[in-house]
């Protein structure tokens, strides 16, 4: 699928339609693009990993992203990427936003301010859970415990 904006190629959200668990990232990445997939190569490992380190495998979670290309500077691009996000979302019960675009869009405040913490938002009208935590992509370079707290609490 296209974007109705750009023209460019959109990564779909992937995963159960009926999931519990959402996740959100913020754009995919350059192996994302490649395979028209979220979160695989090294993030998506990263991921992965750490997800089943909580016990929950990342089969049975409905993913997406913030951004469904690579962002842009255009307001109504993100718009639009970002309904799309919440729409594919808008039935789970737990919810696990990762990266400060993210947190930003959602609750209008730097991840690192509220990661780890139980927040509310009306945009995910079932979830009981919504946490946020630094995007995974970061934990490459080491900063692991932040979002594993996130995690851990989010589990």
């Amino acid at each position: 699928m296209n974007c109705d904006i750009c023209g460019k190629n959109v990564i779909q959200p992937s995963g159960p339609k009926s999931a519990v668990i959402g996740l959100m990232g913020e754009f995919p990445g350059f192996y994302e693009i490649q395979k028209e997939k979220v979160f695989i190569g090294p993030t998506g490992d990263i991921l992965k990993r750490e997800l089943a380190k909580q016990g929950i495998s990342f089969m049975t979670c409905l993913a997406t992203n913030l951004w469904g290309h690579e962002p842009n500077t255009d307001e109504a691009e993100l718009s639009l990427h970002f309904s799309t996000a919440i729409r594919a979302l808008k039935k789970c019960r737990a919810i696990f936003l990762m990266g400060s675009d993210v947190s930003q869009a959602v609750f209008g405040e730097n991840v690192m301010t509220i990661s780890g913490m139980l927040m509310k938002t009306d945009l995910f009208p079932n979830a009981e859970i919504v946490i946020a935590a630094p995007n995974p992509a970061v934990l490459a370079h080491g900063g692991l415990g932040e979002f594993r707290l996130s995690l851990s609490r989010f589990s």
